[in-house]
Parts: C-alpha cells; sequence; structure tokens
C-alpha cells in the first residue's frame, strides 16, 4: 500500500505521485464557447506519475455558441508541451450535426482540452477537425484519453 501522505523521493524506482478524482468533462471551441446546458458532464481520473487516464462522458442539451474547432474540454491536468496528436482515443459519439464515419480526441500541447477529429467518408486519413458546425443541442462523447501531464 501507500504511506496515507505523499513521501517524496529522488529514487528511479519510487513511485511518487498517485492520484485518483473526477473532473466535468465540456464541449468547446478553439475559438471560444459560452451558453452551453449539459444533460450530463461525468469525468474520472487516475494520475500516476506524469501519466493520466481520464474517462469522460459529455453530453449537451443545449449547444450554445461554440466557435472553430470543437474540443472536449476541462481536462483534470494540463497537456505537456509536445506535438498535437501523438495520444488519440476513438470515441463514442452520437447526434452530430453532421454524418462521421470515425471520431477521436487528441489532446492538446499545453492545454486543458483535447481536440476531435475524425473522418467523413471512407479514406486514407482521419484527422479533419470537428468544427462548431458539427456540433449541435444534443451531441454527445464518450471515452478515455490516456495523456502525459506537463506536471
Amino acid at each position: 500500500g501507500f504511506p496515507a501522505s505523499q513521501s517524496a523521493s529522488g529514487g528511479a524506482n519510487v513511485l511518487d505521485d498517485y492520484e485518483e478524482g473526477t473532473w466535468t468533462p465540456t464541449i468547446g471551441g478553439t475559438g471560444g464557447q459560452s451558453g452551453q446546458v449539459y444533460a450530463t458532464q461525468a469525468g474520472t481520473y487516475i494520475k500516476i506519475g506524469r501519466l493520466v487516464m481520464a474517462s469522460f462522458t459529455v453530453n449537451l442539451s443545449t449547444e450554445g455558441t461554440i466557435t472553430t474547432n470543437a474540443f472536449v474540454g476541462g481536462l483534470p491536468f494540463t497537456v505537456e508541451t509536445q506535438g498535437d496528436l501523438l495520444n488519440t482515443c476513438p470515441v463514442i459519439w452520437s447526434s452530430l450535426a453532421t454524418t462521421w464515419v470515425s471520431v477521436h480526441v487528441a489532446p492538446a500541447s499545453g492545454q486543458t482540452h483535447a481536440r476531435l477529429f475524425g473522418s467523413t467518408v471512407a479514406a486514407t486519413a482521419n484527422a479533419t477537425s470537428l468544427t462548431a458546425a458539427d456540433i449541435n443541442d444534443a451531441s454527445y462523447f464518450s471515452g478515455v484519453l490516456v495523456y502525459r501531464a506537463s506536471a
């Protein structure tokens, strides 16, 4: 087991950070968002060192205003500064305003959100950004994102 309080150690083989908790996922846009109302916002996480596993289910009941590229926001820890699209995860989705064949999230470097990407037809690439035009009043996303936190 782990001690009741954290005990810092410089040893290379010592686990010095373990945490479990909840977080509140949102749906937003890289250009801003306002007026969203949610039917469901549920998130849990486990953080081991800098590795974060964040589960989420988020369902809008009112879209409000979302601008530019869509994302799942409110991640419990800031993503380490790195190139985008290094760790992606597929998501379950429903009630989008447009038709998609695949949808996934990718943590955004230095941010507390994960961008939504996908493919609208069978293709050789699936890195098309979902935008505000793809989201509507009942859009739903659920998945588990694994990423490295900045600290």
